[in-house]
């Protein structure tokens, strides 16, 4: 969290008591940790992944996505990715937005039409 300066942590339920281990050291507010996978149980003052989308759709303001100028996707970072760290503290690698990973992500999931999906990489039963 202190590689990254991470303001948000969305983890799992059991790993909650690490994510506020961890949140207290870095001094991440406890409300910045949003849980996913939430089997319905009751994890105190936490909020799931479902109370975001759910608030996100009762706004009535307006997201405006940002869109990439052309060259710019080689050098903002998308995704950062951490080794575990068993031999030694984690290390991680960087994956920019012009690595064509999560396109194909998402021609996978078949709930996207771009150009970079071929009809051999869609799956739209999965979308249902």
């Amino acid at each position: 969290m202190r590689a990254t300066s991470a303001s948000v942590v969305i983890t799992h339920p059991e790993s909650l008591s690490v994510a506020l281990s961890a949140s207290r050291a870095t001094k991440l507010p406890a409300d910045r940790i949003i849980l996913f996978n939430v089997d319905g149980a009751s994890y105190g003052a936490q909020t799931t992944v479902q109370n975001v989308i759910d608030e996100g759709l009762a706004s009535t303001s307006t997201f405006q996505e940002r869109v990439l100028q052309p060259g710019e996707g080689k050098t903002k970072v998308a995704f950062l990715n951490f080794s575990s760290g068993t031999t030694g503290k984690p290390k991680v690698w960087i994956l920019e937005y012009r690595h064509d990973v999560f396109s194909r992500v998402a021609c996978m999931s078949g709930c996207c039409d771009t150009p970079l999906c071929t009809d051999s990489q869609r799956y739209p039963a999965r979308c249902s």
